[in-house]
C-alpha cells in the first residue's frame, strides 16, 4: 500500500467515498465516486467545490435529477464498434438508456433553454446530453424482453410468425382428430414436442396403430413419442418457418446493432456525461444529508474549523468540536486522558481537510476555512505487526522515518501519541525533536500526547500551542469539547481518588513526584479552569448581547410600526381631502355646464368671457388645492434636502413619485426636468429631486408601495397614463372638458408633451382647442401636427 492510500485509510476518506458511492445511481458514477482522492491544485479544488455547489444548489430548489435507468452500456456499445451482433439484452439496456436520456433532459427549467442556468453545471452538462429519439423508438418496437422480438420489429417478422401460427393450429387440429381416433393406442390424451416437431404418445404395445416416425421414448419403454405421418410435412413447414423467423430475426438484430455501431462514440460520450451527472449529483446529496457547507479555500496552511463534526460518528452523538491552527502557531499539541476525544478531534482536522481538497463539502459552521495542501501525512492507531516483528513504538517509528523524510511547507502532520511505546523520557525527547523538525520545515502539526515535556515545550516555543479535550472530573466522563491555548491535566489522582483508592496511597504517590511536576499541574488547572470561566462569561455575554439585538430589533419594528400607521393614517386624509376638492371641482364643473348650457340661447362674447372666467378661476383654486395638499404630503417624510447644484447625468431621487433615475436634461432656473429611470424617461419638478445619498429610499419606497397600494400614487398614474386624446364626434363642449382634464392628469402624470386628436372636419373642434390652448397657462406651446403626425386633424402641445 503506498503512502497516499495508507494516509486515506487511516484518516477513514474510504469510509466517506463509500458513503459518496451509495448516493450515486448508476455503476459507473458508483466507481468514479469511489476512486475520488484529494488535489494538492486549488483550482481543481475550488473547480470541485463548484460542482458540488452547483448540484446542492439543484437539490435545494428543485430535487435530485432523474438519474434512475442508466445501465452501463459502455460494453455493448464497444462490442457494437467491432461489428459484433448485439443480443436483445444488450439493446433493451441500450434503450432504457436512451429513454432514460430523454428523461434527464426534460428535467431542465423550462427556461433553460433561454439559458438561464448557464452557471450552473448540472444543468450545462445535461443540455449537452445528445437525443437519440428516433433510436430510442426503433429499439422500443422491436426488443421485447431478453430473448425476444415483437412481431412488429419487422413486416416480415410478422408475415412469418402468422404463417407459424398458422401451420401450428393445422398441426394441432390434426393431431387432434388423431387423439379422437386412437384413444385406446395413447399413453395420455396429449400433444407434446421433441426437437421442436410435434409429437403424440403412443403405447409401446400399440405401436403399429399408428403410422409415423418414432422420435423418443419414455425412460420404462412404455411409451413412444411419434410423429403421424400426416402431420411430417406440416411439421416440416413449420420447422422451414422458423429457420426464416430465426434469419429475420439475426437480419434485424444486425440492423439495430448497426444503428448502435454509426453512434457508438455519441453513446458513449452520453455515458460519461451522465456518469458525470452522477458523480456532482451525490456530492450534492452527501452535502444535503451531513447539513455540511462549502468552507472558505487558502493555500496559507490556515485551518479553522468551526463547530466541525466528524462525518462518520452518528449525528446524535457527535460533540462538535472548533480547530484553529496555521495562523499565530503552526504546531498545535493535544492533550488530555484517554478517551477523551484527542484521537477524533486529530482524525476530524485531517478527514475535513481531505473532503475540502476531494471537492466535497463538510459539517461545519459559517466561516470556517481550510487551506489546500501538497500531502497530508498521519500516524494513527496501533498498526503492530507479529509477522514483521515489529513492536508498536518501531510500527510508529517506521512511519514517522517517511514522514520526517517528506517534512516540507505546505504538509500537513498528525500524529496521534507522538514518542509512545518506549522510555518515557526518551519518547518525550525524540517527540520534542520531530516537532522542531516538523515546525523547521515549515509544516502545519498536529500531535496528541501525554507527556508533560511536550506541554511545556509548547508553552515556551513560539509557533506551537497547548490544546487539551476537556474532562469532567465529577463525573469522570470526558466532554469531548477541545479547548486550544490550554495544557491538559492529567487527572489521574483525582480520578483514582473518586474511584475509591485510599487517601494513603494518594498522599504517598504525591510525595514520589517532583515538586516541579506538582507546580506544572497546578498551573495547568488552574489555567484550564479560568479558561472554562472565560468562555462561559463569553457565552453569556453572546447570549446577552443576542438578547439585547432582539429586544432593539423588535423596538425597532415596533416603531416603524407605529410610524407606518401614522403615515398610512396621515396619508388618508390627505387623500380624503384632495378626493373631497376634486368631487367639488366635478360639481362646479357642472353647474358651469348647466349654465353654458342655459346661456346657449343667449349666447354672447360677454356670457362665454364669464363661464371661461368661471371655468379658470374653479381649476385654479382645485390645482391650487391639490399643491398644498401634494407639498404638505411631501414634506411630512423624511426625503433629505435638495441638492445645490444638479449633475447630468448624476443619479437622484424624485420625491414626488418615488423612484431613482438619472438627470437627462436640465437648464438653470428650469422648473421642471426630464430624468431616466430603467427604460421610462419621465419629466419631474426640480424641486422634488433629491441627492440619493441624502435619502432613506427604502423606507421612501415603501411610502411610494403603499401608495400604490391604496391606488393614488403618481408613478401608477404614470404608467397608465396615455399622451394622446382623441375628440372625434364630441361636442364642443365636451371637448373642452376631456381636455381640461387630460391636460390636468397629464401634468400629474409627469408627461411633457400631448397629443390632441380634433379631426378637419368643419374646423369646428380645431378652433376650439386653438382658442382654448391660448388662454390655458398650463400650455407651454402648440402647434398643427405636420405632414406624417396627422396633419391639421392633430394638434401636439407641450405643457
Amino acid at each position: 500500500m503506498t503512502d497516499s492510500a495508507r494516509n486515506l485509510k487511516i484518516l477513514e476518506f474510504d469510509k466517506i467515498t463509500e458513503k459518496l458511492s451509495s448516493l450515486a445511481h448508476t455503476a459507473p458514477g458508483r466507481q468514479m465516486c469511489l476512486s475520488l482522492e484529494p488535489s494538492s491544485s486549488e483550482s481543481v479544488v475550488k473547480a470541485r467545490l463548484n460542482e458540488t455547489d452547483d448540484a446542492l444548489k439543484v437539490i435545494l430548489s428543485r430535487s435530485e435529477p432523474p438519474l434512475s435507468g442508466f445501465d452501463d452500456i459502455s460494453a455493448a456499445v464497444i462490442r457494437s464498434r467491432s461489428g459484433a451482433l448485439l443480443s436483445c439484452g444488450e439493446l433493451l439496456q441500450i434503450g432504457r438508456f436512451l429513454r432514460a436520456v430523454s428523461r434527464l433532459i426534460g428535467f431542465l427549467p423550462e427556461n433553460d433553454f433561454n439559458h438561464q442556468n448557464d452557471e450552473n453545471i448540472i444543468y450545462l452538462s445535461i443540455r449537452e446530453l445528445i437525443p437519440f429519439t428516433r433510436i430510442e423508438k426503433r429499439i422500443s418496437e422491436a426488443i421485447a424482453g431478453e430473448d425476444e422480438l415483437y412481431d412488429t420489429a419487422s413486416q416480415e417478422l410478422a408475415v412469418i410468425r402468422r404463417k407459424i401460427r398458422e401451420a401450428q393450429s393445422e398441426v394441432r387440429a390434426q393431431l387432434d382428430r388423431i387423439l379422437r381416433s386412437f384413444k385406446e393406442s395413447l399413453q395420455d390424451q396429449i400433444v407434446t414436442m421433441r426437437g421442436n416437431r410435434y409429437v403424440i404418445p403412443v403405447r409401446a404395445d400399440r405401436r403399429g396403430d399408428i403410422k409415423g416416425i418414432v422420435h423418443d421414448t419414455s425412460s420404462s419403454g412404455a411409451t413412444l413419442f411419434i410423429e403421424p405421418l400426416a402431420v411430417i410435412e406440416i411439421n416440416n413447414k413449420v420447422r422451414e418457418l422458423m429457420s426464416d423467423e430465426r434469419e429475420e430475426i439475426e437480419r434485424i438484430l444486425a440492423e439495430l446493432s448497426g444503428i448502435v455501431r454509426e453512434v457508438a462514440d455519441e453513446l458513449i460520450f452520453d455515458l460519461n456525461k451522465v456518469t458525470y451527472v452522477d458523480f456532482i449529483n451525490a456530492k450534492g446529496s452527501l452535502a444535503y444529508s451531513m447539513r455540511a457547507i462549502r468552507p472558505n479555500l487558502n493555500n496559507k496552511g490556515l485551518i479553522e474549523l468551526k463547530n466541525a463534526r466528524h462525518p462518520l460518528i452518528s449525528a446524535d452523538k457527535v460533540v462538535p468540536v472548533t480547530i484553529t491552527i496555521g495562523d499565530q502557531y503552526r504546531t498545535l499539541v493535544i492533550t488530555g486522558p484517554n478517551t477523551g476525544g484527542k484521537t477524533v478531534s486529530l482524525k476530524t482536522c485531517g478527514l475535513l481537510t481531505m473532503m475540502t481538497m476531494s471537492g466535497l463539502m463538510i459539517p461545519v459552521s459559517d466561516g470556517s476555512s481550510v487551506s489546500v495542501f501538497n500531502d497530508i501525512f498521519a500516524d494513527i492507531g496501533d498498526e503492530q505487526s507479529i509477522e514483521q516483528s515489529l513492536s508498536t513504538f518501531s510500527s510508529h517509528m517506521s512511519k514517522l522515518v517517511r514522514m520526517v523524510k517528506e517534512a516540507k511547507p505546505s504538509t500537513l502532520m498528525l500524529v496521534d501519541e507522538l514518542g509512545s511505546g518506549t522510555d518515557p523520557s526518551e519518547g518525550a525527547a525524540l517527540a520534542v525533536a520531530i516537532l522542531e523538525h516538523f515546525k523547521d520545515r515549515g509544516c502545519i502539526t498536529v500531535a496528541t500526547t501525554h507527556y508533560k515535556e511536550l506541554k511545556e515545550y509548547a508553552l515556551i516555543t513560539d509557533g506551537v500551542e497547548n490544546a487539551c479535550c476537556e474532562f469532567d472530573v465529577t463525573t469522570l466522563r470526558p466532554t469531548y469539547r477541545l479547548m486550544i491555548g490550554v495544557p491538559g491535566v492529567s487527572n489521574a489522582f483525582a480520578i483514582s481518588t473518586k474511584l475509591g483508592l485510599p487517601e494513603f496511597i494518594i498522599e504517598r504517590a504525591s510525595t514520589l513526584i517532583s515538586g516541579k511536576d506538582i507546580q506544572f499541574e497546578k498551573i495547568a488547572a488552574q489555567t484550564e479552569k479560568t479558561l472554562k470561566d472565560a468562555q462561559f462569561l463569553k457565552s453569556e455575554a453572546e447570549r446577552e448581547l443576542l438578547e439585547a439585538k432582539a429586544v432593539a430589533e423588535k423596538a425597532k419594528r415596533d416603531s416603524d410600526e407605529i410610524e407606518a400607521r401614522k403615515k398610512k393614517v396621515f396619508m388618508e386624509s390627505r387623500e380624503k381631502a384632495r378626493e373631497y376638492a376634486d368631487s367639488i371641482y366635478e360639481e362646479l364643473q357642472d353647474l358651469i355646464k348647466e349654465a353654458r348650457d342655459k346661456a346657449r340661447n343667449r349666447d354672447t362674447e360677454e356670457t362665454r368671457s364669464l363661464l371661461e372666467e368661471a371655468r379658470t378661476k374653479v381649476r385654479t383654486r382645485r390645482n391650487r388645492i391639490n399643491d398644498e395638499i401634494g407639498n404638505e404630503t411631501i414634506k411630512s417624510f423624511d426625503i433629505g434636502s435638495p441638492p445645490e447644484d444638479l449633475e447630468i447625468g448624476k443619479e437622484y431621487y424624485s420625491a414626488g413619485i418615488g423612484i431613482k433615475g438619472v438627470l437627462q436634461e436640465y437648464s438653470r432656473g428650469k422648473t421642471v426636468c426630464i430624468i431616466r429611470s430603467g427604460n421610462r424617461t419621465l419629466s419631474v419638478p426640480v424641486a422634488s429631486l433629491r441627492d440619493v445619498t441624502s435619502v432613506n429610499t427604502d423606507r421612501n419606497l415603501n411610502f411610494q408601495a403603499g401608495r400604490r397600494l391604496n391606488g393614488f400614487d403618481g408613478l401608477s398614474k404614470k404608467m397608465n397614463a396615455t399622451t394622446e386624446l382623441k375628440l372625434l364626434g364630441f361636442t364642443v363642449d365636451e371637448a373642452l372638458m376631456s381636455l381640461d382634464k387630460f391636460i390636468d392628469e397629464s401634468i400629474m402624470a409627469g408627461i411633457a408633451t400631448i397629443r390632441i386628436v380634433h379631426g378637419k372636419g368643419t374646423g369646428a373642434l380645431r378652433n376650439a382647442v386653438d382658442l382654448a390652448l391660448r388662454k390655458d397657462k398650463r400650455i407651454k406651446s402648440f402647434r398643427l401636427a405636420s405632414y406624417g403626425e396627422g396633419d391639421s386633424g392633430v394638434t401636439i402641445a407641450e405643457l
